[in-house]
């Protein structure tokens, strides 16, 4: 096995059997010597027959590693954000975000604090959680907000968030519309999903006007929402359990 670029690194590991002719190996990339920039290469295998995988690897430049760092994001594909990892908490009148610790499938959510707090029906003057992010390029992006499976404990209150980007007017989200009560609520046909799942996920869609560095705002509307991660991605999410990695590519994020 052998590649056509200095800055691929090839690693023969232990095999997954006892047999001689199963041999594992690890393909890295040594960063130090990568272009910046996006670099493509070429894996050949020879055995019986010759096989070649063709690798892409991007690195960011000095700049882009100075506005990305203590920032989430990547130069391509989905990442996700702990909901614990914000950057700035916004509380309103008493009403605040706190963190409930070993919380569905994270070490951590985030919920609103009193559990009975009255809505806020405007989401630039609710409680909030600010993230800091890095986007690699312009244009709209798919936010995720991986919450519980709440159902509607206080009557009224339908269970709705709002998500902005930067100075954008925040985008509100419901669970409980008209439309969709009867499958969200108790034995609807999304309740099953949502249960054996241990969340449910709300989408969101943001305008991005330029590459670099922004703050995603998370706003509170009704109570009883509780967020375990935060996915961003500018192309369809890819479907799975636990979603992607939380994206410290650039820099080491920073919590709060």
């Amino acid at each position: 096995m052998t590649a056509d670029q200095p800055w691929v690194t090839i690693r023969e590991g232990k095999a997954f059997s006892a047999s001689p002719r199963d041999r594992r190996f690890w393909i890295d990339i040594d960063w130090a010597k990568a272009p910046e920039g996006k670099s493509s290469a070429t894996v050949t295998i020879k055995g019986e027959a010759v096989i070649k995988a063709q690798l892409t690897a991007i690195r960011a430049t000095a700049q882009q590693e100075r506005e990305a760092r203590g920032a989430f994001g990547g130069l391509a594909g989905e990442f996700s954000v702990p909901a614990t990892a914000f950057t700035r908490s916004v509380a309103v009148d008493g009403v605040r975000w706190e963190a409930i610790p070993d919380y569905g499938r994270v070490d951590a959510a985030m919920s609103i604090f009193p559990v009975d707090a009255p809505s806020f029906t405007d989401p630039a003057r609710a409680p909030r959680l600010d993230y800091a992010i890095y986007l690699a390029t312009a244009g709209e992006y798919r936010v995720e907000l991986v919450t519980s499976p709440t159902l509607e404990v206080i009557p009224g209150r339908k269970l709705s968030v709002a998500v902005g980007l930067n100075d954008q007017a925040p985008v509100v989200q419901t669970v409980f519309t008209p439309q969709d009560t009867a499958a969200q609520d108790f034995l609807g046909a999304k309740h099953a999903v949502n249960s054996a799942n241990n969340a449910r996920t709300m989408h969101f869609n943001v305008m991005v006007d330029r590459a670099g560095r922004h703050t995603l705002k998370v706003c509170m509307i009704d109570p009883t929402v509780v967020i375990q991660t935060i996915i961003v991605s500018n192309e369809e999410p890819k479907k799975t359990y636990f979603g992607p990695p939380a994206a410290d590519h650039l820099a080491a994020p920073t919590g709060a």
